[in-house]
């Protein structure tokens, strides 16, 4: 009967939820880690390509400027 007793206590209720959340995430694996990797790599890269670019078209519109 102890057993199907509805627990109205929120506090009792907030540690039985956070023990469910922790259950419930995923494992970082390793393939997670190597796609979370390798979109950070791919980001990173097309932001370095894009500051490149600009800095060559800066300096090409400097280099204009100038001469």
């Amino acid at each position: 009967m102890e057993e199907n007793k509805i627990n109205t206590n929120p506090e009792e209720n907030k540690e039985h939820i956070e023990v469910q959340l922790q259950e419930n995430l995923l494992p970082d694996t390793s393939a997670l880690s190597y796609k979370k990797n390798l979109v950070r790599l791919l980001i990173l890269s097309g932001l370095g390509f894009l500051s490149i670019i600009l800095l060559g078209i800066s300096f090409y519109l400097i280099g204009i400027k100038i001469f």
